[in-house]
């Protein structure tokens, strides 16, 4: 898998929406997997996950998880995209929240 930084700059290969917010779960948090290359590859060599406010927000990414041990380990990654998937899962189950969707992000992404 190839990354166009142009036109896809945070390398996002994967998109989850999340929602939360009361009884009626009105707000949505954008979770992504983003493809990593490391220095001297020209593929993605590993996946990370993270989780942020939508852009009406400004675009931030969920703090306060300097101590929370499943958003820690969505940051560390997966050697797969369905790893970071799983992990977002139980992360959202740590906060009883869980993914209504997902879809692979074609924009700037190359097989």
């Amino acid at each position: 898998m190839r990354i166009n930084y142009e036109t896809n700059p945070r390398a996002i290969v994967h998109r989850c929406t999340i929602p939360y917010g009361g009884s009626d779960k009105s707000f949505i948090l954008s979770g992504n997997v983003r493809g990593i290359i490391e220095e001297g590859y020209d593929e993605v060599t590993w996946f990370e996950g993270e989780v942020w406010y939508p852009q009406s927000t400004g675009g931030l990414e969920v703090g306060g998880m300097d101590h929370d041990f499943q958003y820690r380990a969505l940051k560390r990654g997966a050697s797969t995209v369905e790893g970071v998937i799983d992990k977002m899962k139980r992360w959202c189950e740590t906060m009883n929240l869980e993914i209504s969707e997902q879809h692979p992000e074609t924009v700037g992404i190359t097989y």
